[in-house]
Order: structure tokens, then sequence, then C-alpha cells
């Protein structure tokens, strides 16, 4: 999993950090000199498709905010600032969703301040209010998340232990120092351990525990976000493939860029030209003068055709379509396999992946709001609901818009079409079709129709002669009023020939 977490993040990182790792995603071509592949990384640019589509569906989940249902007070209130670092649930869950989208996975860690040991039977609630000690929502970047274990409890996957790499930061004098930690947690009990080796390079390669308390709930206070799980600490990325385009449309490009700069300076060639054996050189510029002792010689540019230049920027192109195509996967509808008016009726199964995954996601929120009540003591937080909708695709071949113009043009009966509604799930399963055939007929003949000028369409009578008529010409023309006729201007009369 590493590689491709790797992989995304150096293009999440854009150009600066696609050149930083260079010959991870641009290799060294055979017979390029150091100097030569250096220029050409300088001067290679990525067109960053992979952050543009994350930044995209990222925003199409979170366009409207998070709604909550029913929140306790104390929960409502962490809302506004969930991570102690002022961020609201809807910042810190557009970050938490968007870490789980490029790497698969992610978590986070629901933690409370630790207190001195010796002053916990002291300690009240008052305390913890006056202190402003409270739960607070730290992000766990998926490459920080070194190991889970999940055992079966009373029929439920439990997380047993966890290891999660933390990274401490002091500062001495005006050099920041980072130590490396890795956090050990089971249900009520955390440790803290450091490498010696990483302080003093003399000791020995050993990871020893420098801190270790307990804490109040049975459980580990973390909670996993999957895009599309498949075990434990497995799931790819959603984005991998694009990814995998990405870096192929970064060595195109960079392909590409050095073809254009060798085509556009032709190079001078001398047919006939001896070079004067004391010089390395010959000199060339606008105040030089050329000459060669054969009368037979000359000088002559050599130019690039263009045709390697015309097919690196087919190949672009071609890269930067399936790019295109790959983001709009995310927005199409996945259903079973059923007719394609009941799949497009059914908004249960008309779901698209970005859709499942907002439902994924939901469900761990909802559950982080579960572990931050277990800290505060209460029940009933409430619930949030994710915006799922404008992410799936709309289909213009709509089945409603198909069967409506087959219905006006006669090519189905009306028996058929109310069938159809009716086993598509538009008109409810009660409604006898026969019945509704005949109410419609008796409406005919009671002169009653749909006014379709009005928005919400009432029933309008017709005069006797509109109904004659209807019967002869359909009721849509009924009920459309005619064009009176225009009287033609009279031809002018040529004048007599005397």
């Amino acid at each position: 999993m590493l590689p491709k977490w790797q992989m995304v993040s150096a293009l999440l990182g854009g150009t600066c950090t696609m050149r930083e790792v260079g010959k991870d995603y641009l290799p060294q071509h055979s017979a390029e000199g150091e100097e030569d592949y250096a220029n050409r990384l300088a001067q290679s640019v990525l067109y960053n498709v992979t952050e543009l589509t994350l930044n995209s569906l990222v925003g199409r989940i979170f366009r409207e905010p998070i709604e909550m249902i029913d929140p306790d007070e104390k929960i409502l209130e962490l809302s506004r600032d969930v991570d102690s670092l002022k961020s609201d649930i809807n910042m810190f869950s557009q970050a938490w969703f968007r870490e789980g989208m490029a790497k698969g996975y992610a978590g986070i860690l629901i933690d409370m301040p630790a207190i001195v040991q010796d002053e916990k039977a002291k300690r009240t609630r008052a305390d913890d209010l006056r202190e402003n000690r409270r739960p607070y929502w730290s992000l766990l970047s998926t490459e920080n998340i070194i190991f889970m274990h999940y055992e079966r409890v009373n029929g439920v996957e439990t997380l047993m232990h966890a290891r999660i790499a933390e990274y401490k930061v002091e500062m001495n004098g005006f050099v920041q120092e980072v130590t490396t930690q890795i956090r050990v947690l089971t249900p009520g009990k955390w440790e803290l351990y450091e490498n010696e080796k990483e302080k003093d390079k003399r000791k020995k390669d050993v990871w020893v525990k420098v801190e270790e308390g307990t804490y109040d709930l049975d459980i580990i206070p973390i909670v996993m976000f999957y895009t599309n799980k498949e075990s434990c600490m497995l799931c790819k990325p959603p984005l991998e493939d694009l990814a995998y385009l990405n870096v192929r449309h970064w060595q195109s490009n960079s392909d590409q860029i050095n073809v254009l700069t060798v085509a556009r300076f032709p190079m001078l060639a001398a047919s006939g030209a001896v070079q004067d054996s004391s010089k390395n050189t010959m000199p060339i510029g606008p105040r030089q003068l050329l000459s060669m002792r054969d009368p037979n010689g000359r000088f002559y540019y050599v130019e690039h055709t263009g045709r390697a230049i015309a097919s690196g920027k087919d190949d672009l192109e071609m890269l930067e379509d399936r790019m295109a195509a790959y983001g709009a996967e995310f927005l199409r509808r996945q259903i079973s396999g059923r007719t394609a008016f009941e799949r497009a009726q059914d908004a249960g199964e008309a779901t698209s992946n970005l859709k499942s995954m907002a439902t994924q996601f939901e469900v761990s929120l909802n559950t982080a709001l579960e572990v931050t009540g277990m800290w505060l003591g209460i029940d009933k937080v409430g619930t949030v609901k994710v915006n799922k909708h404008h992410t799936v695709e709309e289909d213009k071949s709509d089945p409603l818009t198909i069967l409506g113009s087959a219905r006006e043009r006669g090519d189905i009966s009306l028996k058929t079409f109310l069938d159809q509604l009716k086993r598509g799930k538009s008109i409810d399963d009660s409604v006898d079709v026969d019945e509704e055939i005949a109410r419609i007929e008796q409406e005919r003949e009671d002169g009653l129709t749909v006014d379709p000028s009005q928005p919400y369409s009432t029933k309008v009578k017709q005069t006797s002669g509109e109904i004659d008529e209807a019967a002869t010409k359909g009721v849509t023309d009924a009920t459309t009023p005619k064009p009176k006729p225009v009287a033609k201007p009279a031809a002018k009369k040529k004048p007599a020939k005397k």
C-alpha cells in the first residue's frame, strides 16, 4: 500500500514535489547525461488532473454543510471546534474525507487531555469545564497508521490494538528538533515509545517506553473511514488508476517539451568544409565569416520534420481524454441487473461510486459523534447527515421521457404506459390500472382535461364544440387555440395596354 500512497502524495504535492522525487516517476533515458536529465526535469511541468479530480469530487460532497439532527447541546458546541484548532465539523470532515478519498482509508483519534494520576480522584466535572478539558479530534494520516488488530467481541469486530506514528516537535534554541514517537493503544490504556538511537547515535536502535496512562473508555477511540474496504487496513485508493495515468502524462509531457526544445533549434551543417586542426570549435554568429576551401562545398540547416511532435501531441491528448473520463466514472450510476426503467426509478439503487462513499463517510462520522459522547457521558448525541445530492450524473435517456414520448406518438397504449409507471414505482402499487383508465375516459366524457399552461395542473372544462373536435383530433389539440385565418392582400391589377 505504501508505494501507492507515495505516488498519490507526490502528485498531490504538485510540480515541485514531482521534481523532488526525480527518477522515481521520471526515469532517466539510456545515454542521457546527468546534466541533460537535470535540465529536462527542471523544464517538466505537471498537469495535475489527480488533484483537480479529487478536489472536484470532495467539493461535490461538501458543497452543502453537514446537517446535524437533534444534537446534544454539548455536542453542538463541540461541533464548532472539533479539533481544538478552530476547525468546525465541516472543515474537519472535508479534510478527513479527502485523505480517505486519496489513500483509500483514513482515521481519526478522539482523545482527551491527560490528567495527573494523583489528581484523578480529586477532579470534578467543574474542573474540566473551568480548564476547558474536552474531547478533541485528531486526523491520522494514512501513512502514520502502522498497525491495527481486530477481534470479534460479542459478535462485533472490535479494535483491540493500534499503533500510531507521531512526531514531537521541541525547540532547542532557534532549532526545531523532531522526535518520532509511536503511540500504542489498547482498550483503556495507552503507551508512548521513542527510539533511543534517534536522540543519541551511539545508542542501539531500540524503542523504549517514555510515557503511559489509562483512560475511562473500554474501547480504543479510533474511528476509521474506508472508501471501499477489502479487509483491515487494505483498500484500493479510488484514484490509483488515475494516478498511474497522470504519471504517464508527466513522463510523456516531459519528452514532448524536450522534443520541442530540440526541434526549435535547427542544426547548421557543412558539406566540404575542413575544420582547422588547431581549433576544437568553429565560431558561428552574425559577426562571423563562414568560408571553406572546396568550391563545391556548402552550408545548410538540418531541421526536425515535426512528425515526432505530432505523435507526442496525440499521445498527450489521448491521456488527457482518458483522465477526464476516469473522473466522470465516480458520478455514473452503479445499479443492479434490472430493467432500465426500474433501475432509474428506484432511488435506493441509483447510486454512484461517490454517493456510496458519502454514505460510508456518514456512518463513520456518526460513530465519531458516539465516541465523543462516551467521553462526555452522553447517550443521545444526535446524528449527522452528509450531502448526497448532485452526485449522480443525470441520465439523458430518462425512461420516463422515453415512455412519455412513446405514448404521445401513439407507439404504446394507455394501459401499457400506466403498467410501466406502476412497475417502475412512479405510481403506487395500490392503483388499479383498469380503474384508472375508466376514470380517464369518464373525465373526457365530462369535458375535463389537464391544462398544460398551468404549473400545478388543474382541470378545466371544455366547450361542447371543443369536445366534438377533440374526439377527432385528440384532447391536446382541443385545448390549443386555433390561429385566426389571415386574409391575403388582393393582387394589384396590371394596367391595360393602350
